[in-house]
């Protein structure tokens, strides 16, 4: 097998179509990683010798993780949902590629992104475009500070939104492409895995909410899927975006 570094590739869409030839057609749902795997690997016993409580923050935002991961694969796959779905995506990363990619217009330059930060899911969808995904399992303890750890949520979703916006201008730039490209339409999504529909909060804008009750079962995830991302008149939905959009 002939391995191929960035670097050697010179840009993400020449890397991603050497490891997916035919992903515009292929309708399938592609896991990064493509098992779960926690983005920190936290610790079950605490110093003290004792095992961490399940209410434990650590184990609480692995479970909640977990469980939005299984659902977006099994969803996906059972919906043939064409999609990539990364999995903690950490945005440090960015300011080491621009040092590994040959063409220099590959990535943004590091002082036009955030540095700093992790998201939970980043979701490009064949049709939909990019769909951005934070977890907050509260625990008990914390179910008084709902309204800033949305809050929280919402700052790091807009944080993504920021590379991802700059990702776009970035392969906009050249005039072969700019007239033809349109950033990528951009959806913002918090789910709560431990926060059932109805608790009190401050409204969010331009932010999806996921409850307890939307993650109860695969039927119940399928449902608000659909209903807020595969349905809705507003998301983009013409057979162009895959061509245009999503490159």
């Amino acid at each position: 097998i002939c391995e191929k570094t960035v670097g050697e590739l010179g840009s993400p869409q020449k890397f991603l179509y050497w490891q997916f030839p035919n992903w515009k057609t292929n309708n399938k749902t592609i896991m990064v990683p493509p098992a779960y795997k926690p983005t920190e690997p936290g610790c079950t016993i605490s110093i003290d010798g004792k095992y961490a409580d399940e209410d434990d923050v650590n184990i609480r935002g692995r479970q909640g993780e977990k469980l939005i991961y299984d659902h977006l694969q099994k969803n996906g796959q059972a919906k043939n949902l064409g999609m990539f779905v990364i999995h903690g995506f950490d945005l440090t990363e960015i300011t080491k590629w621009n040092t590994r990619c040959k063409s220099e217009d590959s990535v943004p330059k590091s002082d036009k992104v955030d540095k700093t930060g992790e998201s939970d899911f980043v979701i490009f969808h064949h049709k939909k475009g990019v769909i951005l995904l934070e977890v907050k399992n509260l625990k008990k303890s914390e179910e008084g500070s709902l309204g800033s750890k949305i809050r929280e949520a919402k700052e790091q979703l807009n944080r993504t939104r920021k590379i991802v916006e700059a990702f776009a201008v970035v392969n906009n730039s050249s005039a072969e492409q700019s007239d033809r490209l349109k950033p990528p339409p951009v959806t913002m999504v918090i789910a709560l895995p431990s926060t059932k529909r109805g608790s009190s909060h401050a409204h969010v804008d331009d932010t999806l909410l996921m409850y307890e009750e939307d993650l109860a079962s695969p039927e119940g995830f399928s449902k608000w899927w659909y209903d807020n991302i595969e349905s809705p008149p507003w998301m983009a939905t013409t057979p162009d975006i895959t061509n245009k959009r999503s490159e």
